[in-house]
Formats: C-alpha cells, sequence, structure tokens
C-alpha cells in the first residue's frame, strides 16, 4: 500500500482495495493450504460415505428386479422373496458374500 503513483483519488482507492483483496485471497489459501492433514482425513471420510452410498444404492437393484418380475406374474412380493431367500443354498451364498445383507434379512424375519 501507497505504492499508487497515480494523482487520481479513485485510482489510489482502486489500488489500496485490489491489494486488500489479494492480501485476504492469498491469506485465506495458506490458511486453507495449511491445514492440509485434515483434509486427508476429510477426504477419506467422504469416499467411505460415497461407498457406503452407492453400495446400499447397489443392494436395492435386486430387490427391485424381484417386485417386477413379481408384479409381472401376480405373486405377492414378500412371500416371493421369503420363499427365494429361505432356501439353504442361496442363504448360505448371501451369508457368504454379504454379510451385512444377510443380518439385515435375519433381522426382518426373511431368512
Amino acid at each position: 500500500m501507497g505504492k499508487s503513483r497515480s494523482t487520481c483519488f479513485d485510482a489510489q482507492i482502486a489500488d489500496a482495495t485490489i491489494s486488500l483483496v489479494q492480501y485476504t485471497i492469498l491469506s485465506f489459501h495458506r490458511w486453507i493450504t495449511d491445514y492440509s492433514p485434515f483434509d486427508r482425513i476429510f477426504a477419506s471420510v467422504l469416499e467411505d460415505a460415497m461407498q457406503y452410498s452407492i453400495a446400499s444404492e447397489q443392494q436395492k437393484i435386486p430387490l427391485i428386479i424381484i417386485e417386477i418380475f413379481s408384479g409381472l406374474a401376480g405373486v405377492d412380493v414378500i412371500e416371493l422373496t421369503r420363499s427365494v431367500f429361505r432356501g439353504e443354498q442361496t442363504s448360505t451364498r448371501i451369508k457368504q458374500f454379504n454379510p451385512v445383507f444377510y443380518q439385515n434379512l435375519q433381522k426382518h424375519g426373511a431368512v
């Protein structure tokens, strides 16, 4: 500041304002980048949350397919699901490939 050589008062005010804005932006950027270890932590948490969200959405796909086919066949969705998941071979495969889904099925009495 104080380095403006203009004789116009408006130009001097503009120069001081631009210098202040530049300082504010650069100090904010420095403040953000100084906490880079936290960025990695938050990025990891965000990635885990996104994977959980994607996995939960993918688990809905087989249920939607079952609902569509049961609607076409005129069968009750709940009874069809219970009869499919109660098979010993199916239960073993679900337990092996997706234990969380299997626990949810047990909790709701579908297995």
